[in-house]
């Protein structure tokens, strides 16, 4: 799946990809967490919204709609 914004990255071995996956990972959750902090029922995006971030969505009760 495609994402919606696109960074260019030259990574010089498996080690730093696995790096930066981990570090998306880490900034979604925080950014979820956020979100989930306001304990809203429902999250309108304009744009789209990540497979990880919806999960965390979801696991807290919160519904997501996506360009909305």
């Amino acid at each position: 799946k495609k994402g919606e914004s696109q960074t260019a990255l030259e990574l010089m071995n498996e080690e730093d990809f696995t790096k930066v996956l981990q570090h998306e990972e880490v900034e979604v959750k925080r950014m979820c967490d956020e979100i989930i902090a306001l304990k809203p029922d429902l999250v309108i995006t304009e744009k789209g919204i990540s497979d990880l971030a919806q999960h965390y969505l979801v696991k807290a009760g919160i519904s997501a709609l996506r360009r909305f």
